[in-house]
């Protein structure tokens, strides 16, 4: 039982905060966002959630694409 309450609470620190791994010159990210807005209240899906994944290269250290 603990050793499960120990790998819920890991998963869920690692979902709840952003993930990064860079490199020299590349970067990658994954991301969980979720929010809920009052403002679509007649819509079928109040609570807008999704992951994102970002990856970004640096051609120099002026210029880089994402």
């Amino acid at each position: 039982m603990k050793r499960r309450s120990s790998f819920l609470v890991f998963l869920g620190l690692l979902l709840a905060s952003p993930l990064a791994l860079a490199n020299d010159q590349h970067t990658v990210s994954f991301g969980y966002a979720q929010t809920h807005l009052s403002s679509l209240k007649n819509s079928d899906s109040k609570d807008l959630r999704g992951f994102n994944f970002k990856y970004r290269y640096e051609f120099n250290e002026t210029w880089g694409m994402l």
